[in-house]
């Protein structure tokens, strides 16, 4: 009974899916007819918690979110890709940027991934 109302709660507070704008369109380049380099930038609900503002707690968020993914073009390694996925810092906080390696199953849209999360941050001072 309480983790069902937790969850009805939880949805309550999320903002409806139809108020996001609508994501730019893929880029893509070859580089030399050796790799291809895809450019994604769109937005993503993602729980946040802001450092500078711990008592606000856990709350959802829509965040730009850019992508960068680096895919061999050999018949052999076609199936592996490297990414690179960043999210903004909040304010003067620390962004999160996150390297993954990837692995599509032939013959599926499905991609199995091995990544970290590494928080990164700018500092002003010298």
């Amino acid at each position: 009974m309480i983790p069902s109302a937790m969850l009805a709660l939880w949805l309550v507070q999320a903002p409806p899916w139809p108020s996001l704008p609508t994501a730019a369109p893929p880029r893509e380049w070859s580089l030399a007819g050796k790799f291809t380099l895809k450019h994604e930038k769109f937005l993503r609900w993602q729980a946040v918690v802001d450092p500078t503002h711990p008592y606000k707690g856990l709350y959802s968020e829509a965040r730009p979110t850019w992508m960068l993914e680096l895919r061999p073009t050999r018949r052999k390694f076609r199936d592996f890709a490297l990414v690179v996925e960043s999210l903004p810092a909040l304010g003067a906080g620390v962004g999160v940027v996150r390297p993954k390696l990837t692995f599509r199953v032939p013959g599926t849209q499905l991609h199995l991934g091995f990544g970290v999360s590494l928080r990164a941050f700018h500092s002003s001072s010298r």
